[in-house]
């Protein structure tokens, strides 16, 4: 059977996405907002396909605060760390994510709210994170901004 070719996102010119890895302090642990998408029921991190010409840190501002109502600046996001991967979701077109880490955590009591594209959104630890996450690429990007997180002294 023929693979269908779209005429945008290709390898060599994916369609561009972008999101932020929404976090905050419980405890002595480290949550993520994760939120289930309604279409597939996978689990992930808010994110979503920038708009023609849009900047890829506006982009996952936008994104991020029309999936969870969570409204960031781009001064809070870390300059030192940038996620991406590429990838082909099952019979779409190819895909490039990039994920921005806040500097500092929400606030332990930040309301959310998941839109329309999500069934139900989540705070979960790393662990719980990964039992839940199916991509390997959110799951990279969890354990990296998890040891980005940690300093230098988990090396």
């Amino acid at each position: 059977m023929a693979r269908k070719i779209h005429a945008e996102g290709t390898p060599e010119d994916p369609v561009l996405a972008a999101g932020i890895l929404v976090w905050r302090t419980a405890g002595e642990d480290i949550e993520f907002l994760l939120v289930r998408n309604a279409k597939h029921g996978t689990w992930g991190f808010p994110k979503g396909h920038a708009q023609p010409g849009e900047d890829l840190v506006d982009a996952a501002i936008r994104e991020t605060e029309e999936e969870t109502g969570i409204r960031f600046a781009p001064v809070d996001l870390r300059p030192d760390f940038l996620d991406t991967c590429i990838y082909q979701p099952r019979n779409t077109r190819w895909k490039r994510v990039f994920h921005f880490l806040p500097i500092h955590g929400v606030p332990p009591s930040t309301p959310f709210q998941v839109s329309g594209e999500h069934v139900e959104g989540s705070w979960k630890t790393e662990a719980e994170a990964l039992e839940v996450l199916t991509r390997q690429e959110s799951r990279r990007a969890l354990i990296r901004a998890v040891e980005t997180l940690a300093g230098p002294s988990s090396a």
